[in-house]
């Protein structure tokens, strides 16, 4: 099915009239950004990884402590989580609709999802620091957390318990110590590997790309921030936990797929 061209000829050409351009390249999504007022703005037609003919959008900016949302999040009415359609036409309605709940509610729902929720964030300079020093800052912070043969979900609670400890200190004080935090946590969610990390110009954010081929990417600075930042250390345990879940479903759906070609 072409799904590109459809969506790009009901939706993506509306979108390009208020400066978004299309990413290409991306897994599973149709995205369409924009930089307004020096915020990152995204707007993604998503597509459901094990079943096919499954989409929804998804919105996203680089404002500090905004999470990502959904057309539920805007629209006054109750939606499913995704839109089923089996033919081309169908698809053509639901792209449809989705421009026309855009315009109406989703844009100005971007525009305030584009303010950051705290002046205690992430700079593109600290975000460009961990992305230079990511390899060093990990050897540093392991060495100085203890961390010898611990089993990688204990690394990320000695994380935990360490912004548990800090939680009454300035952020003047704590922004360099969280930076290293950061660099041993995205290390620690990828079980202690590297993984691809890289600049993401039009967003100034350091970014883990592919941890999981069915995850979103990890924006490891953000994460330990508004961890800090809300006292919710829980935040981390339940990343890395999902990303194991991840990680369990590719190897099943790897395996399937690998029985599917035997067959053939």
């Amino acid at each position: 099915m072409r799904h590109k061209k459809i969506i790009q000829e009901i939706l993506g050409k509306e979108l390009e009239k208020e400066g978004f351009t299309y990413v290409p390249g991306e897994f599973l999504a149709w995205s369409y950004e924009r930089l307004k007022d020096e915020v990152w703005q995204v707007i993604s037609v998503v597509r459901e990884r094990y079943c096919k003919g499954y989409i929804k959008i998804i919105f996203n900016t680089n404002a500090y402590g905004q999470k990502a949302r959904e057309l539920d999040d805007f629209v006054p009415e109750e939606l499913p989580e995704y839109w089923h359609y089996e033919t081309e036409e169908e698809l053509r309605q639901i792209i449809t609709q989705f421009k026309e709940w855009i315009f109406k509610y989703g844009l100005e729902g971007l525009e305030k999802m584009s303010q950051p929720t705290t002046e205690a964030r992430p700079k593109p300079e600290t975000n460009r620091y961990l992305y230079e020093h990511h390899k060093e800052l990990y050897e540093e912070y392991r060495e100085k957390m203890g961390i010898q043969d611990e089993e990688w979900i204990d690394v990320i609670k000695k994380i935990q318990r360490r912004i548990e400890e800090t939680w009454d200190l300035p952020f003047s004080q704590m922004e360099e110590e969280l930076i290293g935090l950061a660099a041993l946590y995205a290390y620690a969610i990828n079980d202690g590997k590297e993984g691809n990390w890289f600049w993401h110009g039009m967003a100034n954010l350091c970014v883990v790309e592919g941890v999981t081929e069915t995850s979103p990417n990890l924006i490891p600075l953000k994460d330990i921030i508004l961890t800090w930042k809300q006292k919710r250390t829980s935040i981390l345990v339940h990343k890395y936990e999902a990303t194991q879940i991840h990680i369990e479903n590719q190897k099943m759906y790897d395996e399937y797929r690998a029985q599917k070609r035997k067959k053939k």
